[in-house]
């Protein structure tokens, strides 16, 4: 009974010290330490690297953003663009976590359906472009080589066909003396 009592409670410290490790607990824990809001975007301005927001109470602040400030998609990803990210825009629900006035992370929402597909859209045009170009230089470059090879030919041929006569003549000439 008592190696029972024993085994249970080392159980309980190992797994105890492997929560204490987790990387997401250490996340939970972080963020609870920042006040969390939820808020609405009014403007966005990149180059002052500001974001105007109105909160669920009304007020309208500004946030400046700074380097620490992570910029956190849906999914838990980080965004690679900051506060240039497409889904930041007029009318985006975020939900902040302040550290006292710095701002340290900004969660984004989803991209809506139509975002997505102009987005796919444009990319796929650009790509099309992209494919389109190479495709007429590949083609000019083709037509180039082309004329080289025709030319090439026509020399080559050019070379058979004397050689041909010279072999013809000498064919002559050798049947000439045996006669």
């Amino acid at each position: 009974m008592l190696r029972a009592v024993s085994t249970v409670f080392a159980l309980v410290v190992f797994a105890g010290g492997l929560m204490a490790d987790d990387p997401k607990a250490k996340a939970k824990s972080d963020k609870s330490g920042g006040k969390e809001m939820t808020a609405t975007v009014l403007k966005v301005d990149p180059e002052k690297n500001t974001i105007r927001v109105r909160t669920r109470d009304g007020k309208q602040t500004d946030l400046v953003i700074d380097n620490e400030t992570q910029f956190i998609g849906p999914r838990g990803g980080a965004s690679k663009e900051g506060i240039k990210d497409g889904r930041l825009r007029v009318g985006a629900q975020l939900k902040i976590v302040m550290d006292g006035k710095s701002v340290k992370e900004i969660h984004l929402p989803y991209r809506n359906v139509r975002e997505r597909l102009r987005d796919t859209k444009e990319e796929a045009k650009e790509i099309g472009g992209k494919a389109r170009e190479t495709a007429r230089k590949v083609g000019e470059k083709a037509k180039e080589e082309a004329k080289e090879i025709g030319g090439k030919a026509k020399e080559a041929a050019k070379k058979l066909g004397e050689k041909a006569k010279e072999l013809e003549g000498k064919v002559k000439d050798s049947s000439n003396k045996d006669k």
